[in-house]
């Protein structure tokens, strides 16, 4: 009987093992899975002992359903991350990491119980005149109503983000068009039509705005809510399954947030909308993405 149960714990063990180590990514230098690649199973803080810093152009992700991978551009898994799930990404150029990641990481399993929550850091944002975090700079762990106050309204072009998100708006008084902001390092608010617009900003609790209400999120394929529409009540991972995969020009999200991302399978360069109509996305950098 103890020979039997020791059996069966041991193969127990072995598909343990093996299904971790079904887990792995292998970068590419070009599109569509060419050039030189690098395939690793354990999370690597620095691509560029390896030679292979800033030189991903496509990935492939195997492994089990449950399991996600961390891209980050910046070496010991800072700077903008982006999760990816199993599956073939032939370019990263959508989700804005084409030649800039520099570290990877199992990220921990959808199945697995989230690990008792940590002393929260302080949220506090630095924001740059100028890309790159050049020129004047300005750093807050309070909310600002209106930037006039500050001499930075409408002159923002790079954020660094810590400690938690943060809601950053064209308005005074968080009005207008607003994005949320992970914590990471922004040297460019150009692609979400941001740059030299923000005029509010303040901490969220948490990454996920809580939804109030029954939400819902209507999408148009021309502006000024025009054409065919595509209305959901829950999360489209994949918009290629209803035909509407980079079409939407205007959006319209009634009784919660809703974040939108340009890749499936919620990667790229997301941004949350709260309830509100968004006659255009062009100015967010979100049209037919």
């Amino acid at each position: 009987m103890k020979t039997s149960v020791l059996k069966n714990a041991l193969a127990l063990a072995a598909i343990a093992i093996a299904v971790q180590a079904s887990a792995q990514v292998t970068l590419y230098e070009q599109e569509g899975f060419k050039g030189e690649s690098f395939t690793t199973r354990r999370q690597i803080g620095d691509l560029g002992r390896f030679g292979f810093n800033d030189k991903a152009s496509s990935a492939v992700i195997a492994g089990e359903a449950w399991e996600r991978w961390q891209v980050c551009d910046d070496t010991r898994f800072n700077g903008r991350c982006v999760i990816l799930r199993p599956g073939q990404y032939p370019t990263l150029q959508a989700m804005g990491m084409n030649n800039r990641i520099s570290s990877v990481q199992a990220a921990a399993r959808v199945d697995t119980p989230p690990p008792a929550a940590p002393v929260p850091a302080p949220s506090n944002v630095i924001f740059y005149e100028n890309e790159g975090f050049g020129g004047r700079s300005f750093n807050t762990q309070t909310e600002l109503v209106d930037l006039r106050r500050t001499g930075f309204n409408d002159r923002i072009s790079a954020i660094e983000v810590f400690g938690g998100p943060w809601e950053v708006c064209t308005d005074t008084g968080f009005g207008g068009q607003c994005a949320v902001l992970r914590p990471g390092k922004y040297p460019s608010l150009k692609t979400m039509g941001l740059d030299k617009q923000i005029s509010s900003m303040r901490a969220l609790r948490s990454e996920s705005p809580p939804a109030v209400g029954f939400p819902r999120a209507i999408l148009y394929q021309g502006e000024n809510f025009g054409g065919r529409s595509f209305v959901t009540q829950g999360d489209v991972a994949d918009f290629g399954r209803s035909g509407f995969n980079d079409r939407a020009s205007s959006v319209e999200v009634v009784g919660g947030w809703f974040e939108v991302c340009p890749g499936n399978g919620y990667s790229g360069q997301c941004v949350f909308l709260r309830p509100g109509k968004y006659p255009s996305l062009a100015s967010m950098g979100m049209n037919n993405r």
